[in-house]
């Protein structure tokens, strides 16, 4: 298929999913005058949301075949101008100042918060462009929210995220040359503290906080991993319980369990996250939150499957994580030999293997860790699977019995069960629930 025809194959997949879209948005009762994909409290439907991300998706495909080098140069000015833009909204605590309904003048807003008032003009016409903020009247000298300027209001992780793309990430990736010629991250020649990132962030909070919130924006979110867990046969597996480890929220656990009423779930998570989610209230019968001290032993038995995500985004860390977890979990697979591990992982895929917004995500999610920490090291699955292998004690060891991937996500789920040594690995016959490697 030559190019363009595959413009037109790509616009026509465009055209029919824009209204499967506008069907979906309708039948599930949405407000049609706007779109809401940038208010904090919005959850799309499962279906809205994934035909959002194929339209994503199949428009990445369609730029990456029309843009010419002057487009190319025109979008990165834009974007560069974007992101200095918001971290001068986040140094000034501009977006906070404005109402998150109606507008106030931008001469009152300058006032309030000591900038120039033609600069704050041009910072508020740019973003503008990009969906961000919005002048109610054109010139008007109002200034108004969008949904999208509102989230950085009401969700403060997105304006971290902003703050260390724009503070640390930035600098240190315009360091790379330097960087390679020295053999040091970029983050070291960018800062001043004389601190690899890692320890500057042991002893910084806020820029810890601000790396948990930028991985948390680059990661998978807790909606993908239910799509790609759903693709499971978990009703073969009947009332079983399943133990969600180390948990950030309840979300994966509540989206499987609306979808799989049989399945009881006991989702560990930090003393600090479990009394945030308890204080709530409102918790799903069939969920049990439990308290569990990071990499500590296993001591729940009776589950039928337990989940365990990594979010380690460097080489070593990520090792040590892996290596230390399913030590933990050695005994509990020793004891009940049906019990299997889901061991999900962000890794960097392989080209052409997932949709191409992943793939670019992935890749700079990839590149901005090189660059702060200066660990060009990359865990494969090969790797992986050599590690996962090295978990043993004197009667046998762990293997991977089953892998799950999809090209709508960069995470990939090993299935792990303890095998002994008297049992050769083609003797051990996973549940059919598990027994699929899906594409």
């Amino acid at each position: 298929m030559n190019t363009l025809q595959q413009i037109e194959t790509q616009a026509e997949k465009l055209a029919m999913t824009a209204k499967a879209l506008a069907k979906q948005f309708r039948e599930a009762g949405l407000n049609e005058s706007s779109t809401p994909w940038g208010s904090a409290d919005f959850e799309p439907p499962r279906e809205v949301d994934r035909l959002r991300n194929n339209m994503l998706a199949t428009i990445a495909r369609l730029q990456t075949m029309l843009v010419g080098p002057t487009d190319f140069i025109q979008q990165l000015a834009h974007q560069t101008q974007v992101l200095a833009c918001l971290q001068w909204l986040g140094e000034f605590q501009v977006l906070a100042c404005i109402p998150l309904n109606g507008s106030m003048s931008t001469k009152d807003l300058a006032d309030l918060v000591n900038v120039p008032g033609s600069q704050l003009r041009r910072v508020v016409r740019l973003m503008a462009t990009a969906g961000f903020l919005q002048e109610p009247q054109p010139g008007s000298g109002q200034v108004a929210h969008t949904g999208l300027s509102a989230s950085f209001v009401t969700n403060f992780p997105n304006l971290d995220a902003v703050m260390l793309l724009s503070g640390t990430a930035a600098p240190a990736a315009l360091q790379m040359s330097e960087a390679t010629q020295r053999q040091l991250s970029g983050f070291t020649l960018s800062s001043n503290t004389g601190l690899p990132f890692t320890s500057a962030c042991e002893q910084q909070p806020r820029l810890k906080r601000q790396w948990s919130a930028y991985l948390g924006c680059v990661g998978d979110t807790s909606q993908v991993l239910v799509d790609l867990l759903d693709r499971l046969d978990w009703a073969s597996l009947g009332n079983v319980c399943i133990v969600d480890v180390d948990a950030e929220s309840i979300r994966v656990a509540e989206g499987l369990a609306e979808r799989h009423p049989a399945l009881r779930w006991v989702v560990q998570m930090s003393e600090s996250a479990a009394a945030d989610i308890t204080s709530v209230g409102g918790l799903n019968p069939r969920i049990t939150v439990q308290i569990r001290t990071p990499q500590a032993t296993q001591t729940l038995e009776e589950a039928a499957v337990y989940v365990l995500r990594g979010t380690e985004p460097d080489y070593q860390s990520l090792a040590n994580w892996v290596q230390i977890e399913l030590q933990s979990h050695l005994n509990v697979l020793r004891a009940n030999p049906n019990a299997l591990l889901l061991l999900a992982l962000q890794l960097r895929p392989d080209p052409g293997s997932v949709d191409p917004s992943v793939e670019a995500v992935a890749c700079a999610r990839d590149m901005t860790v090189v660059q702060l920490t200066g660990d060009t090291r990359e865990m494969n699955l090969k790797e992986l699977e050599e590690l996962i292998a090295c978990v043993r004690d004197s009667g046998g060891r762990l293997v991977v019995v089953n892998k799950l991937r999809s090209n709508h996500c960069s995470t990939i789920a090993l299935g792990i069960k303890y095998r002994p040594k008297a049992q050769p690995l083609g003797l051990i016959t996973p549940n059919p629930a598990w027994s699929v490697t899906l594409p």
